[in-house]
């Protein structure tokens, strides 16, 4: 995987096709994507975005459920820190998304099958504020979670 840096243009470029694959359920495709954040920044906003990816294709492609409970759990614990929205992304629509999923797949009463529940979307934060950043970061890349002394 390239570890390179990323220009702020090719940062803001893969966090835009990831939300579109991601969207699309096309969660291999958006995995790839993320993953290419995730290595140039070490960001654990990409990490857990990472780990929502991972969990969802298996879901949702191969019907699996121990795997995909322990990466959501860890995702929710990667993105919890960042409030609800981050590098432009509406993570507490994400997070509520992906509750039923991961109910489902802890076997929760009247949960269901968890590919059986709707695929959570990715959307863009309806937010004017601007996101604080680390340098090598591209613009809009979160640098932390809020208080990480930044």
């Amino acid at each position: 995987m390239d570890r390179s840096p990323l220009s702020p243009g090719e940062a803001e470029e893969l966090l835009s096709a990831f939300r579109e694959a991601f969207n699309a359920g096309e969660y291999r495709v958006a995995l790839d994507k993320v993953e290419r954040l995730w290595f140039a920044t070490r960001e654990p906003l990409f990490l857990g975005l990472t780990r929502v990816a991972v969990a969802l294709n298996q879901v949702y492609r191969y019907g699996l459920r121990e795997s995909p409970r322990g990466l959501l759990r860890s995702a929710q614990q990667l993105l919890a820190p960042y409030g609800p929205r981050a590098s432009g992304l509406d993570l507490a629509a994400l997070l509520a998304g992906l509750a039923p999923v991961l109910a489902a797949l802890e076997g929760a009463p009247g949960s269901g099958s968890a590919a059986a529940c709707p695929s959570p979307a990715l959307a863009v934060a309806q937010d004017s504020d601007a996101p604080e950043r680390r340098e090598g970061n591209g613009p809009g890349l979160r640098a932390g979670p809020p208080g990480a002394g930044v």
